[in-house]
């Protein structure tokens, strides 16, 4: 699931906050549709940043819907006005998690959301956080599904380490295709 446009904040019953840009319900609908149904047949997931986020509210969560506004004490920019192909900020890992497994304790990620997972969805375990206590990564607790807030598609421009998390995702893609033929 790819990032892209704020979710409707309606999903995870709450008002839209003023400083969310525009929504596209549709989308919203029918991506956590996709979600659900992804669990249903225990499909691998991976999301990235709104797909991180449609992810965790189709399972019943919700999201920070501005960060900014609910941490303006954070000296981390978590939407850099500059795009860049650079890392932005240090996350660190739960140990055991499956993203400490591919990274070690920390690694350095950029960072282009405003939004994030708030309350965790069912079966959703928070394993990344920025040092300011922002979400940036989770897991399903028993299904391949891994969600991360960073754009490692985009570090991939820089660099191959993230390539660990992608492998990881086409093993679990291919490992479901084994048990369904």
């Amino acid at each position: 699931l790819p990032g892209g446009l704020d979710m409707d904040a309606h999903f995870f019953d709450q008002e839209m906050h003023p400083a969310c840009n525009a929504s596209d319900p549709e989308l919203d609908i029918f991506q956590i549709v996709l979600v659900n149904l992804a669990v249903e047949l225990q499909m691998p997931i991976l999301g990235i940043c709104r797909g991180a986020q449609v992810a965790n509210v189709a399972l019943g969560g919700s999201l920070v819907q501005d960060i900014p506004s609910r941490m303006p004490e954070s000296g981390i920019a978590h939407m850099q006005k500059m795009f860049s192909y650079g890392t932005d900020h240090d996350v660190r890992f739960d140990p055991g998690s499956r993203l400490s497994r591919l990274f070690g304790d920390s690694i350095r990620i950029n960072s282009r959301h405003h939004q994030s997972i708030d309350a965790p969805g069912k079966g959703i375990r928070i394993t990344a956080w920025a040092p300011d206590g922002v979400v940036e990564g989770a897991e399903h607790e028993s299904l391949p599904i891994d969600l991360v807030q960073w754009h490692p598609e985009l570090l991939m421009q820089k660099s191959d380490g993230m390539l660990p998390l992608f492998n990881r995702f086409i093993r679990n893609c291919q490992d479901r295709l084994k048990y369904t033929n």
